[in-house]
């Protein structure tokens, strides 16, 4: 595991904490720390924007503003957004009065007012004249340190933003005013929550989900030196996809890097397999194997031309039919690891295959889809030699089909014991992020979104971390995770380039190439 490709979820107070040792409570260290957020929050807002189209020429911000840094963080992102944009209009709603700013706030709005003369500034009173459309509206009330109850109105003010604020992109610093350790039942209603510094563990909890919508961690060097190694939940970073970015080795051959054997396939489903040859073939795998149903062979062969396909015998219904047993173990003999599973089916002599092959097979694999069924997963997790070998990739209903477990009603407490007890390396796919965990850790994917709420996003998943897997068959949580970043950063990018709706799946294969391409940081 690259020790720069995470960074811990902290509490609220942890987060404090750190940054009082960290800025030693110096105004000058505050204020570096402040622009820097400031910086990075506005051209984060300004990339998510691009979700939703071009930011006009003249757009309205609207800036709910407290007394703290949170608010200072705000003023600075419009600065930003005001240097894409100078038309930009911003309006200034104080929450308290502007006169309770405090030394590094008030310097951030003279930045701002220095920035542009086109900016209103309104007391909480005033607050009708703010009941018109904005483009974007910054939640800047309350910060890390918020601790209920509210006091006075500012309960009120909360309801009276999510009531009456319309904005096409509403965005919160740090985390939606209202949430903290201790949180209130009502909070600011974000589309995104950006995390400035460290991620804080309120957003990760399912009862704030309502909330917080997406998350953003701007990372501004807080964990340089000390990256919380003890810390049993993480944020998974772009940075893992580094070694994907440099140039190969001269002398390199396709045997050095992996040979993925898929499996999968039926007629009644049959995009699925061929989606995971897709994405694995778009990959970097060295050499790529894929044994299904041999009618589908052909047509197969015509679109992805890559890969060695296998056409095995055929169930009556199109299914793997149990003599395909040999034509699959003969394949396991020269690939590093094995992906088994979209489009199998659920046919009693398919699945009879697959438990003969998880009985036989000694490859790393990663099990997805149909293969996700209770009595194979026991089986291999029996097997001594595969122990650390094995990642399975549910979504919430598979997951409650492979433990019995609801993860809505018992949460990551369940996802924590079953990686434990099976030894197998769990990545749930699902809203607002995508987990993964290996009994003692989980780590979170915060890259994707609802762009991925398609049919055939999980077997390019799949086919990723399948071919990551067989070129590094001895790193199976490095390889998954990587996969799964690289899988969220493509989905971010199709969503910046074409928005939600009018894609197909299968144009995040175009993006794999391009967010490795891209430099990233902001």
């Amino acid at each position: 595991m690259l020790k720069e490709a995470s960074h811990p979820v902290i509490s609220c107070a942890e987060a404090a904490e750190l940054e009082k040792r960290l800025l030693k409570n110096e105004p000058e260290r505050e204020w570096q720390a402040m622009a820097a957020a400031g910086e990075k929050l506005g051209r984060a807002v300004l990339r998510d924007f691009r979700e939703i189209g071009e930011l006009p020429d003249r757009p309205k911000i609207l800036i709910l503003a407290g007394k703290g840094h949170n608010t200072g963080d705000a003023f600075l992102a419009a600065c930003e957004i005001v240097r894409v944009r100078p038309e930009a209009d911003v309006d200034l709603l104080f929450v308290f009065s502007e006169s309770d700013l405090n030394l590094l706030a008030r310097k951030s709005l003279d930045t701002l007012l220095a920035a542009t003369e086109r900016v209103r500034r309104f007391s909480f009173e005033e607050r009708e004249a703010c009941k018109g459309f904005y483009e974007i509206c910054f939640d800047g009330i309350f910060g890390m340190n918020f601790r209920p109850p509210f006091r006075g109105e500012t309960g009120k003010i909360i309801e009276w933003a999510n009531e009456n604020v319309s904005a096409a992109l509403r965005a919160s610093v740090d985390l939606p005013s209202g949430l903290g350790d201790d949180s209130e039942a009502i909070a600011f209603r974000a589309d995104f929550s950006y995390m400035t510094g460290s991620s804080k563990l309120p957003l990760f909890q399912a009862e704030n989900a309502k909330w917080t919508g997406r998350l953003r961690y701007l990372d501004l060097g807080f964990f340089d030196k000390d990256n919380y190694e003890e810390a049993d939940k993480r944020v998974l970073l772009p940075e893992i996809l580094s070694p994907l970015r440099r140039l190969r080795d001269p002398l390199g051959y396709k045997g050095r890097y992996g040979h993925l054997l898929l499996v999968g396939g039926s007629r009644r489903t049959p995009g699925a397999i061929l989606m995971s040859a897709m994405a694995a073939a778009q990959s970097g795998v060295g050499l790529l194997t894929a044994a299904v149903p041999e009618s589908l062979v052909p047509s197969f062969a015509a679109a992805v031309p890559e890969v060695m396909w296998i056409g095995c015998p055929e169930t009556d219904d199109g299914g793997l039919a149990l003599d395909s047993l040999f034509e699959i173990l003969r394949a396991c003999e020269t690939a590093t690891a094995m992906m088994i599973g979209p489009g199998i089916g659920t046919e009693t002599e398919t699945q009879a295959l697959l438990q003969e092959v998880v009985r036989e097979a000694d490859l790393p694999m990663v099990i997805d889809a149909e293969a996700l069924q209770p009595d194979l997963l026991k089986r291999i997790s029996k097997r001594k030699s595969m122990r650390g070998k094995v990642a399975v990739t549910p979504h919430a209903g598979e997951f409650l089909r492979i433990c019995g477990v609801n993860f809505a009603e018992k949460g990551e407490r369940a996802l924590l014991a079953y990686a434990k007890e099976t030894e197998f390396l769990v990545l749930l796919k699902g809203p607002p992020f995508t987990r993964i965990c290996d009994g003692k850790r989980i780590y979170y994917a915060l890259q994707g979104g609802p762009v991925l709420a398609r049919g055939g996003s999980g077997d390019i998943l799949a086919g990723l971390a399948g071919s990551l897997l067989a070129r590094m068959p001895d790193q199976l949580h490095l390889a998954v995770e990587r996969a799964l970043v690289w899988h969220g950063l493509a989905a971010d990018r199709l969503a910046r380039e074409f928005g939600h709706e009018a894609v197909r799946t299968t144009q995040l294969l175009d993006s794999l190439a391009k967010v490795i391409r891209e430099d990233l940081r902001l």
